[in-house]
């Protein structure tokens, strides 16, 4: 079964990093990426996520207004 992970930062390097190590530790599962400034919620709702990793400190909106979302 596939799963699928949102991974939600403002670095690129720490998107990077924890993609591949979540790629090499688990198989069938499909990475999508957020800086925080592209909609985070439409992608949680269209990709039928199953698990975020979200940086809770970014400039522009922090990872605390992404949850109240």
């Amino acid at each position: 079964m596939n799963q699928n992970v949102l991974i939600i930062d403002d670095s690129t390097v720490d998107r990077m990093i924890m993609s591949r190590i979540i790629e090499k530790h688990i198989e069938g599962v499909t990475i999508f990426e957020s800086d925080g400034e592209r909609d985070a919620n439409s992608l949680i709702r269209e990709m039928d996520i199953n698990v975020c990793i979200l940086d809770l400190r970014m400039p522009n909106k922090d990872g605390f207004t992404i949850l109240k979302e």
